[in-house]
């Protein structure tokens, strides 16, 4: 499950849980809709960490993200 926070105006935080056994990290992408190829690679994060700054989003903007392993 992720989760999206707008912490504020333009600035969105995203938290997720760990269950993976993988232990290479997790990499973030960003698409426009729920059926976007999610081509935009928007960073990566280290093996024990669940929370990542997403950036810049504009104000009543939808996006949708996923995690990978």
């Amino acid at each position: 499950m992720l989760w999206g926070n707008p912490e504020e105006e333009r600035k969105a935080t995203l938290t997720w849980t760990n269950n993976s056994s993988n232990k290479s990290g997790f990499r973030l992408q960003r698409g426009t809709d729920a059926a976007s190829t999610f081509n935009v690679i928007v960073g990566r994060v280290g093996t024990y960490i669940t929370t990542f700054n997403a950036g810049s989003v504009a104000r009543g903007t939808d996006f949708y993200s996923r995690v990978l392993v």
